[in-house]
């Protein structure tokens, strides 16, 4: 059997982990948001072409504003087995003051040795 530690809840660990995802954009620390994907992790943000792995990751939020952050709302999540969560969610990226981006959000989080880690991560804008 399987003994997962902390929340046990599908919700409450998508909630968690982007609870960590949110805290390193919102402190502009791209290694601390890359930290939460696994080495091989799918990354699609908002720029055209998807990316692969910790280095893309690091350079994609080390190129974000300094004064970026994020709110963020789980829409729904599955649990398709007990490693396996994809989460769907509504995220606002605000660029201080001057601009809000509404995006939706799916994230495919996998349970491994040391924990739960994002290994697909694809945002998409609300038109």
């Amino acid at each position: 059997m399987l003994i997962l530690e902390g929340p046990a809840d599908g919700a409450d660990i998508v909630t968690d982990v982007m609870g960590r995802w949110k805290a390193g954009v919102d402190f502009h620390r791209p290694e601390q948001v890359a930290a939460l994907f696994t080495e091989d992790a799918l990354f699609q943000g908002l720029h055209p072409d998807p990316t692969r792995g910790t280095a893309a990751i690091i350079d994609y939020y080390a190129g974000q504003p300094q004064d970026l952050w994020a709110e963020f709302a789980l829409l729904t999540c599955r649990r398709y087995t007990a490693g396996m969560i994809v989460g769907y969610l509504a995220v606002d990226f605000h660029a201080g003051t001057r601009s809000v981006t509404s995006t939706h959000l799916t994230v495919v989080l996998v349970h491994g040795s040391t924990g739960w880690h994002i290994a697909h991560y694809h945002v998409s804008l609300i038109p």
